[in-house]
């Protein structure tokens, strides 16, 4: 028997209207018991949004920087609930709202651009300190 892919059944229909597409909502957080989540896992974007990729390497790029700061294995929690303090709102500013892009299409797309990397680092690493100090 021959599998039918989603996009033959699709076209197999009479007077296709469209295609369905689930959105991610929201996460309740990032990191939990020593296990930090990112990318789609974390912050999943419509297909339409073409921000998957881009948000999954500034993931990367703050963990990144959070680990490379941490002088011990105990440290590890606090970077990776600061990973989820600083890129959520992030997320929520670039993905989190899909039904706006129709409005937004055709108008510059200033929150996908605007991210300056080092600040974003920066403003990571001090929130991790903090709640270092905070233990």
């Amino acid at each position: 028997m021959v599998e039918l892919t989603r996009v033959q059944l699709i076209l197999d229909q009479e007077e296709p209207m469209g295609y369905a597409e689930w959105e991610h909502k929201c996460t309740p957080t990032y990191a939990s018991n020593g296990v930090c989540i990112m990318g789609d896992a974390a912050h999943a974007t419509s297909p339409l949004q073409g921000a998957g990729a881009g948000m999954v390497i500034e993931d990367a790029f703050i963990l990144g920087h959070l680990i490379g700061n941490i002088s011990s294995r105990g440290e590890i929690n606090a970077a990776f609930r600061a990973f989820d303090v600083v890129r959520r709102p992030r997320y929520e500013a670039v993905g989190a709202n899909p039904e706006k892009l129709n409005e937004a299409l055709g108008r510059t797309f200033a929150h996908v651009t605007a991210l300056e990397l080092k600040p974003h680092k920066e403003e990571a690493l001090e929130t991790m300190r903090t709640l270092l100090s905070s233990m």
